[in-house]
Order: structure tokens, then sequence, then C-alpha cells
């Protein structure tokens, strides 16, 4: 026989009778059925089903389904539910909502209400501190909006309506006094004041030919009383009757008085036509026999005055 050529070295038998062994049995076990095993719902049967190649193992799971058995295993994650997010002083803004045995309902600003007014011709008046005055018609089963003022640009210091019912009067820090018709819902008349007023009041008697009106200044103890009719900015009377400014005016139409109280505490009677004190229309003659010092006493201040 020939010998091995050069270059190509022999293979030995043995190796190449093991390379045919390892390739058969790995086709062998290629081939080979695979088992199945499923188990009952109670676990007490189990059944074995060959296929080859996964072929018939679908019409097993289709079977298993039909008869309604549980699968043995970990379900689904439960659903993950959405953490509320939580709202800071919660608690405040529900014990702040309305609660009341009767219905109610809101007639609204878009500011805070400062002052309200009624007058006796069946309105009243309600002023913001964005400076709008609204008017408003009682009606025997509620209210009814009337009219909208834009009265001032800034805050409305202060509100008054006549004894008749028929004028009505806002002043603010703008040195400004607007005059309103009440029944016509209408301005009458606009004041420029050389001063900051601080408070206001009518004080005329229902049928008087003049309509008269007191202004107080903020910043000094001085009255001055205008006649809104008479279309001048000039006071017909002025004078110093507290020792501070002036902080609220009331009038008595009954006593033709008028009361006020300054920063202080201290109370003052005077008559709207003279600004001194009224001997006449009250019974006392000095303070000292009443009570209006005690306010001043506890260190304190009027914030309104009604008669």
């Amino acid at each position: 026989s020939r010998g091995p050529e050069r270059g190509h070295p022999q293979i030995p038998r043995t190796l190449v009778k093991r390379r045919l062994e390892f390739d058969m049995a790995t086709t062998s076990e290629s081939t080979a059925n695979s088992t199945v095993t499923s188990a009952t719902a109670d676990g007490d049967t189990e059944r074995e089903q060959e296929h080859g190649n996964g072929a018939t193992a679908a019409p097993a799971v289709v079977q298993q389904e039909e008869e309604g058995e549980e699968l043995i295993g970990p379900g689904p994650a439960p659903a993950r539910q959405r953490q509320k997010r939580p709202l800071q002083f919660e608690q405040a803004f529900l014990d702040a909502l309305p609660s009341a045995a009767m219905y109610e309902k809101s007639y609204m600003h878009r500011d805070v209400v400062t002052h309200v007014a009624v007058s006796p011709a069946d309105f009243f008046i309600t002023g913001s501190a964005d400076g709008h005055l609204k008017f408003w018609k009682k009606k025997p089963s509620g209210i009814e909006f009337a009219k909208h003022f834009r009265s001032h640009l800034s805050p409305i210091e202060g509100l008054a309506v006549s004894v008749d019912g028929l004028l009505c009067c806002t002043i603010s820090n703008d040195r400004s006094v607007k005059i309103y018709d009440v029944v016509n819902y209408d301005m009458m008349f606009m004041m420029r004041l050389p001063f900051v007023p601080g408070a206001i009041e009518w004080v005329y008697r229902q049928g008087d030919v003049k309509p008269k009106l007191a202004v107080s200044d903020r910043n000094t103890s001085s009255v001055h009383i205008y006649d809104t009719h008479s279309g001048s900015n000039d006071p017909i009377i002025s004078k110093e009757i507290h020792a501070g400014p002036v902080k609220v005016m009331k009038y008595n139409h009954a006593q033709d008085v008028v009361i006020s109280a300054d920063a202080k505490g201290l109370l003052e009677y005077w008559s709207p036509s003279t600004l001194k004190f009224p001997e006449d229309a009250v019974n006392f003659r000095l303070k000292t026999d009443t009570n209006l010092f005690e306010l001043a006493k506890g260190k304190t201040s009027v914030s309104a005055i009604e008669v």
C-alpha cells in the first residue's frame, strides 16, 4: 500500500469511529419524543402525553382551558392604586365651608366687601376694597342687583346714606367724594378735596333745602360741612372739634346732633349747623358726668357708631 502523502497526515480510525458515534447520539436525542405532564386541579392524578416536535401540545392546552382547570403558579400582580395627593390645610378649607339649616345665596364682589349701608327706599349699597360700588334692590323674596359703579381706583374708605335714603356718597384716599342718586342709580356730583378724607356722614334732616355733608380730615382734627347742591368744592363751615383726627361720625336726625369719635377713643357731641356742643339737645353739661371717657381709659378706639 501507498504511504501517506506529504502534507496530509492520516487520521486514526478510532477517532473517526468515535466522531460518528457522537453525531448519531446527537441526532437521536434531537428527534426523540418529549413528555408533557399535566396535573388536575386537585393534584390527585397525572397523565402523560407524548408528542413529537411540539405538534400535539396545543390541543392539550385547549382541552385544559375548556375543562376549566385552574393554572397552578403565581397570578398577575394587582393593579397599582394611584395615591391621593395630600392637600395642605385641607381641614381648614373644610371648616370654612358654609353650614346652615336654611339655603343661602351669595351675591359676589370681585374683592373683599368693606362697607355696607342700608337705604330706607328699599335699597342697600355695598362697597369693596377694589373701589367698586354696587346697588341692590330689596324684594319680597330676596334681593336683586340694580347697578354697578367703579367709584374709585383705590379702596373705598367711607360709605354713607342720607336719612331720607335718596343720596349716597363714598370717599377714598384719592381725595375725592362721589355723590350718587340712589333711586335713579346715577352719579350726581364729584368733589375734589384739598385733603385726604377720614370719615363722611350726611348731616341734614328730611325736607331740608340744603343736603349737607360732613367730611373729616384724616391728618388733622378738622371737620368740614359742604352743601352738595351748590356745586362748589368749598365748605360752608369748618372747625377743629377733636384733639386728634376724627375716625367715625354718626348723625342723629331726631335731635339734629352728630356723634363723632377720634383715633384716641374720645367721643364728642356737636351741632351740624354750628359745629359746637348742643346744650339744648342733650341732658348733660360735662362729659365727666357720662361714660364718654371709658374707651379712652381702655386705650381703644371706635370702629363704628349706630344710632
